[in-house]
């Protein structure tokens, strides 16, 4: 169009060839470098445009996994931040950690997922977890790495699902820390809630352990750890009677009731309290959770002998 232009401008004002020419290749000149000028600033703004979407979700997704203070309530709106990120504020999400995953990505998907490197570990917030199959493709791109999904909750409680995952693989390199992950593992920890729940007062259920359990705490430690096994299936059966407990633990009915009658010397009246007998199943499942902490009579391997 702006060739055209020049062309009737040069015809109209019947210029001399001379002029034309060099007249012609400075038009030229300025429209290429008007061109490259546009390209520029339109790569420039491009740059600055992605550069902020990823600060954008670079805020949220660290906005998302912060555990709010006082009282727990969300401090502030999550929709603007999300919509700045151009991140679809979901319904629920679920995080997921990997361990030592150096850069990790999963291929395809890096507009749905808001993903953080922490150190060796890459967190993933997956909105719509329990739709769509975006777990899946996560959990593929994981294979032969450790990993961890935590529960769906609603987004402002991210950071939970998140705290959730991490203490699944604690826990699991605490009780197996030689287990290699060449094999790779992707472990749910919503299958384990209540197991975590007590992983994360740990230790306020060992002090709890010594008060309810303090019974054991002049015993043989082999008397102990049977009786305390014996406690665990007694407060686990239905009708609490003799033949149950010895089929749970695998030993002969009389013996079941040798120790029945040890455990009623021990706590009397007790073992009918419904007060008593929760506080000695949490104390009772803290310590098999927690098999390697120091305690007096800590029911570590349960001898099954007499």
């Amino acid at each position: 169009m702006g060739s055209r232009r020049y062309a009737e401008l040069v015809q109209e004002a019947s210029l001399p060839p001379q002029l034309v020419v060099p007249l012609h290749e400075a038009v030229l000149i300025h429209i290429n470098a008007l061109s490259n000028e546009a390209v520029q600033g339109f790569l420039a703004a491009q740059l600055r445009s992605e550069d902020e979407l990823k600060r954008a979700r670079r805020t949220l997704v660290e906005r998302l996994l912060e555990q709010p203070r006082g009282g727990g309530q969300e401090q502030a709106p999550l929709g603007p931040l999300a919509s700045r990120a151009r991140w679809p504020l979901p319904r629920t999400v679920a995080c997921v950690v990997v361990r030592s995953a150096g850069r990790f990505t999963v291929p395809g998907a890096d507009a749905e997922l808001l993903t953080v490197h922490r150190g060796s570990d890459a967190v993933l917030v997956v909105p719509e977890p329990g739709t769509g199959g975006l777990i899946d493709r996560v959990r593929s791109a994981a294979r032969g790495r450790v990993a961890a999904v935590g529960p769906a909750v609603a987004a402002h409680e991210a950071w939970l699902s998140l705290q959730c995952a991490r203490l699944a693989l604690d826990h699991r390199a605490e009780r197996a820390p030689a287990a290699g992950a060449e094999g790779g593992v992707f472990l749910h920890a919503d299958e384990e809630l209540a197991d975590l729940h007590l992983l994360r007062s740990a230790h306020i259920g060992l002090l709890l352990g010594r008060r309810v359990l303090g019974a054991f705490a002049d015993l043989p430690r082999g008397r102990a750890v049977r009786l305390a096994e014996t406690l665990d299936a007694l407060l686990m059966s239905w009708g609490r009677t003799a033949p149950e407990v010895a089929q749970a633990l695998g030993i002969h009915p009389q013996t079941a009731r040798k120790r029945l009658r040890r455990l009623d010397e021990l706590f009397g009246d007790r073992l009918g309290d419904p007060h008593f007998r929760f506080e000695a199943q949490l104390a009772l499942r803290t310590y098999a959770l927690r098999r390697n902490a120091t305690s007096p009579r800590t029911p570590d391997a349960p001898d099954r002998g007499r």
